[in-house]
This record gives structure tokens, C-alpha cells and sequence, in this order.
């Protein structure tokens, strides 16, 4: 795998895909300027035929002025205007991470929500919604904000009742006493929030997984046929490795049904990202998996899960042959042509 030590050039390429033969159009840069661009997010505007592309951007590192940044890009891939800053602070050193965003065609508008390194040791979830031509709508949301660790958020849109559900990872430290001294143990819960349209709370934070050992890397996703989400992360097993489970949430936001175990063979399972098809009524569940060859392989494996929450036959590859290392899928549910597209590192 290459790796670009000091300048990364955001680059995006365009996949056309037709039933028959796919047609790929050639990379196109995004955004290239010193200091790093990362992370990157995409979500397409179905009224204006048009992505929004946003990523963590660090081009005024060095005055402690950190922050995300878009850029809208055409459906030929032609760039639409230059890119600009959506979110971020000047001076403060305090990251703006892992940015996630969702189209929601209702209000013609997008959910923009990341995370901010308030500390070291406390980060907080937030959001904003942005137009259609991605400019700041109002003031940031506080999704999650207490004095502990909270990370990697994900969110989904509900077209039927025109609200969101952002999830995320929420950590505990619990501090241990042995003869040598004190130790930290870190575990991480997955915790969800439902949003309204206009950016208010609903309810009270959700907790959807916990044990005692730790989950993470949420991802969710909305079956409209059932009006319910599902929620997919990692989770270490009482083994030492690690499995992906699942967990469905109604839409008024309680657990429908228990937690679903969507890959628990050997070796560790990482990262999982899913597509609803709602022609289908079913889910695609992808994810980095290490069980060939000792745990030594990085493969992509998929698993279908009905909108009822059953899983459709078996776990099977997605790119598998060689020596190739995979890592971090995605996917997205294509309906026109009822098919998936699912790519990795």
C-alpha cells in the first residue's frame, strides 16, 4: 500500500457503472494544497445532480486553525465553484475530525456532523446542517458533549418521518489498582442519538451496545419497507478478537428485537459499513475480514441481513484472490440498477 508522508492530494475518481460493462472516468483532484487533507465524506444531492464532498482539513496547521472543508463536484465530476471551510476555529489547535454528512432531499439540505478534540482525553460529537450549495444553516448541534471520550460518528437519514439517527462510539476508562501501581482500561459503548430535521434532540441519547469488553466503528443505515435503522460495529469477543454484531432500532428510537450476530468467525472482523437495498427490503453488510491464512489475510466480506433482521444465507467474499491487502469498505445501494458498490482501501 502506498503512502504519501507529507502532502495528501485529496483525489476522487467517478464510477459509472451500467448493467453490462462499467465505465470508469479518470481521477480528478478535489483539493491539493500544503499540509494534509484527510478523512474525506461524500453525499450525493439528487435535486441538483450534484455531490458534496467535505474532509478534515489542515492547511492552516501550523496557526492552530484546524477545520472541514467541501467542495461541491458535478455529476461529470467537473468541479462546481472552489472549495470552501464549512466548520472550524481559529488558534486553538483543537481538531475537527472524521466527518460524516447525509442528503436529506426533504429539506433539499445536508446533516454535516463530526468530531471535535475539545482535550486530548474529551472529545465531543457535533453538527450542522448546511444548504444545498453547502453553506453553514444556524449554529452547531451538541450531539454528545460530556467530560468523556466520544468518537467516530455516523449518520442516516429517515425520509419517513424526516429525522436523523447519528451514532457513536462513547468511551469508559476504569482505572485498576495492582502491586506495580494503576492501570487504565479503556472500553467503548455504542451510543445513538435521534435529530430532528430543524437540528433538535429527540429524547435522550440511546445505548445500543455494551458489554464488558469494548465496541466500535459504528455504522448505520435506514430500511424504510420496516421504518427501522440498523446499527452495525466491531466487537471483542471474551477471545481477544474481534466479530460483527447488530443491533435494529425502531424509528421512535427504542431496540427492536436483540443483537444480531453478523460475523463471528475466526480470526478478527474489522470496520463495517452497510447499504440498504429498498427494493429488496435487505441490508449489505461489508467489512475487513482476517480469517484466512492465521488471521494474516485482509479480505472483504459481505453478509445480507433482511429489513426483519435475519441474516440471508451465508458470509461470502467480495475481493478476495492474491496477495493484495484490503482494508476500510464502503458500499452504496444504487436503485435505478439495483445494485451495490462497494470499494475499499
Amino acid at each position: 500500500m502506498k503512502r504519501i508522508s507529507l502532502w495528501l492530494t485529496a483525489i476522487a475518481t467517478l464510477m459509472l457503472l451500467t448493467s453490462i460493462v462499467p465505465a470508469y472516468g479518470s481521477e480528478f483532484v478535489v483539493r491539493t494544497v500544503e499540509e494534509d487533507q484527510i478523512s474525506p465524506a461524500i453525499a450525493f444531492n439528487s435535486k441538483a445532480d450534484e455531490y458534496l464532498v467535505v474532509w478534515d482539513d489542515y492547511v492552516w496547521k501550523a496557526i492552530g486553525t484546524l477545520g472541514i472543508a467541501a467542495q461541491r463536484v458535478g455529476p461529470h465530476g467537473n468541479l462546481i465553484g472552489e472549495s470552501f471551510a464549512v466548520v472550524g476555529e481559529w488558534f486553538t489547535f483543537r481538531p475537527f475530525l472524521n466527518p460524516h454528512l447525509v442528503y436529506n432531499p426533504t429539506a433539499n439540505e445536508y446533516l454535516l456532523i463530526w468530531e471535535y478534540g475539545h482535550t486530548a482525553d474529551d472529545h465531543h460529537i457535533y453538527a450542522s446542517r448546511l444548504s444545498s450549495n453547502g453553506a453553514p444553516i444556524g449554529n452547531y448541534i451538541h450531539i454528545a458533549d460530556t467530560t468523556t471520550f466520544e468518537g467516530n460518528p455516523q449518520v442516516a437519514f429517515n425520509p419517513t418521518d424526516n429525522e436523523y439517527l447519528v451514532v457513536w462510539e462513547h468511551r469508559h476508562v476504569q482505572t485498576i489498582t495492582t502491586g506495580s501501581g494503576t492501570i487504565d482500561i479503556i472500553q467503548n459503548d455504542i451510543y445513538g442519538q435521534r435529530l430532528s430535521a430543524a437540528g433538535s434532540l429527540l429524547g435522550s441519547p440511546l445505548l445500543i451496545a455494551t458489554t464488558s469488553l469494548d465496541q466500535s466503528a459504528p455504522a448505520v443505515a435506514f430500511g424504510s419497507k420496516q421504518n427501522t435503522y440498523l446499527v452495525v460495529w466491531q466487537e471483542t469477543i471474551s477471545s481477544g478478537e474481534i466479530d460483527i454484531y447488530g443491533q435494529r432500532i425502531g424509528a421512535a428510537g427504542s431496540l427492536v428485537g436483540g443483537k444480531i450476530a453478523i460475523s463471528t468467525w475466526q480470526y478478527d472482523q474489522l470496520t463495517p459499513r452497510l447499504a440498504y437495498n429498498s427494493q429488496a427490503d435487505e441490508f449489505l453488510v461489508v467489512w475487513e475480514d482476517h480469517h484466512w491464512d492465521w488471521g494474516e489475510d485482509r479480505d472483504i466480506y459481505a453478509q445480507k441481513v433482511t429489513g426483519t433482521g435475519i441474516l440471508q444465507g451465508v458470509n461470502f467474499a467480495v475481493s478476495w484472490d492474491g496477495d493484495d491487502q484490503r482494508f476500510r469498505p464502503d458500499i452504496a445501494y444504487n436503485p435505478a440498477v439495483d445494485e451495490y458498490l462497494v470499494t475499499w482501501e
